[in-house]
């Protein structure tokens, strides 16, 4: 099951075809467990498919989309801003952060 959450955590071009990829395995694998372990396939299915909509309305997962906008603002930050357009700017978007 392991190795279903990793290859539902690579990102690239193909994100949703490896969505679709972990939702088929977990359905095999669900067959081969007790009939305990059901909701526990049906919870991982039910989060896989909440992910794979995500990235194909907004074409990559959120978390890492705020990630990515974060390490850009460090990197402006440790850059320096330039003009007062960008100071003004950066304070309003270091105030969403918060």
């Amino acid at each position: 099951m392991f190795y279903v959450i990793a290859i539902g955590h690579c990102e690239g071009p193909d994100h949703l075809e490896r969505m679709d990829l972990c939702i088929r395995l977990v359905d095999e694998m669900k067959s081969l467990w007790p009939e305990a372990l059901a909701p526990l396939a049906e919870g991982a299915n039910g989060q896989n498919r909440t992910v794979r909509g995500v990235i194909e309305r907004f074409g990559r997962h959120p978390p890492k989309m705020l990630r990515d906008a974060r390490m850009a603002a460090k990197r402006k930050l440790r850059r320096g801003v330039e003009t007062t357009d960008e100071r003004r700017l950066w304070a309003d978007h270091v105030q969403t952060l918060k």
